[in-house]
């Protein structure tokens, strides 16, 4: 073979391996909603650690004056820029209200399979354990009020009312998203000097309820939700805090970390040491995450009684029946290219959702049925040699 016939052959195979390598990853994006301290640490050594996995394809930010669009038939909780709120309290407004935007947000192609949220330090000054049940809408910094971000007290399937709607607690809405990565990654710790704007009752509250969060409530979402694997807490005041029983300066920034310099946002010693905890170290918090999720039953299909796919199957939409937005759900045994419609009863073509190439798996797809009227619809897929409907019930 001539040089020349050489080369051209070896362009012509990393050009196809490229191709290959943007379809296998067209479904792995992640997004991180964050303030300053976020900032800071992807500035520092996150972003690079995070494009760098080969499951992430795009690392998109939600961020100080980002705007997003209430999902159809949700309030615009957050006002005009909600990129501006990221207090504990909001979470159950994003995730209720932004959650499909979300999942779309700075994505070129497929979705953001790895959603990241952080609120900053003032939320580990908790003033009070508060009073059970707790208001999960309230910007009172309680345990009481924590707690009821992330689970009802009455037990899963119950809901808030909040402005005239409905909301569910975090949990509920997680389990509703087996295909997504969530992500909580606690507040950082407040520092010690020159003066300390927080005491050692606030910093003790917040490293209890850090604890609740990555170790009870967690393992009861993972009992209630076997298999699915899809929620995973980073406990970042852990790894930069002062221990609970610290002689001086409990649960607060380690002066390495920068606790004595009267500004709470960490130091570059701090996000390097996080990046490797969360990202870089062998074994990181990251790859076992991502791991567990990706190969879980939950997100392999234990959800509707599979595990590897043997044939292409097109499973139940959830909700169903739904007042706005659905998600459809298909699995493959081999990679196929996927022409996915929704018709209506009468058999007319009412919207083509995706003609593209899928890899083996589990995939979800979104659709809007916010523009159109209440009634019996059917979804068709067809992949490969396979001819395959479902039926979707729309009520508004």
């Amino acid at each position: 073979m001539s040089i020349k016939n050489a080369l051209i052959l070896l362009i012509i195979t990393l050009v196809a391996q490229s191709s290959v390598n943007s379809l296998y990853a067209q479904d792995d994006d992640a997004v991180f909603i964050h303030h300053s301290v976020g900032g800071q640490w992807l500035d520092n050594s996150l972003n690079s650690a995070l494009i760098a996995k080969d499951y992430i394809d795009e690392r998109n930010d939600i961020y100080y004056g980002a705007t997003l669009s209430p999902d159809s038939g949700r309030p615009s909780s957050l006002g005009s820029v909600p990129g501006d709120r990221t207090d504990m309290h909001h979470w159950i407004l994003w995730f209720n209200d932004y959650l499909l935007g979300v999942k779309s947000h700075g994505c070129e192609n497929g979705y953001n399979r790895i959603i990241m949220f952080k609120s900053c330090y003032p939320n580990s000054n908790i003033i009070d354990d508060g009073t059970e049940p707790g208001d999960p809408f309230s910007s009172t910094k309680t345990t009481a009020n924590y707690k009821a971000i992330y689970r009802h007290p009455d037990g899963p399937g119950n809901t808030y009312i909040n402005s005239g709607y409905e909301y569910k607690p975090l949990e509920d809405i997680f389990a509703e998203h087996p295909e997504i990565l969530f992500i909580p990654v606690t507040a950082p710790p407040r520092h010690y000097a020159p003066s300390d704007p927080t005491n050692d009752d606030e910093a003790h509250r917040a490293r209890v309820f850090n604890n609740w969060l990555k170790n009870d409530w967690l393992d009861d979402y993972n009992s209630r939700h076997a298999g699915y694997n899809n929620v995973a807490v980073f406990d970042l005041f852990d790894v930069i805090a002062y221990p609970d029983d610290h002689s001086s300066h409990p649960n607060r920034l380690k002066a390495e970390y920068g606790g004595e310099s009267g500004d709470s946002h960490p130091n570059d010693s701090a996000y390097a040491d996080l990046t490797r905890v969360f990202a870089t170290n062998t074994g990181d918090f990251l790859d076992t995450a991502y791991d567990q999720f990706n190969n879980s039953s939950g997100i392999d299909g234990g959800k509707y009684g599979i595990n590897l796919p043997r044939e292409a199957q097109l499973l139940p939409n959830y909700p169903n029946p739904f007042n706005a937005g659905t998600t459809i759900v298909f699995s493959l045994e081999k990679s196929s290219t996927v022409d996915l419609s929704v018709y209506n009863i009468n058999g007319q073509l009412v919207e083509p959702l995706i003609k593209s190439f899928y890899r083996p798996g589990l995939h979800h797809i979104n659709w809007d049925g916010s523009r159109h009227s209440s009634g019996v619809y059917f979804i068709r897929m067809n992949a490969g040699d396979k001819n395959l409907s479902r039926r979707l019930v729309l009520m508004k």
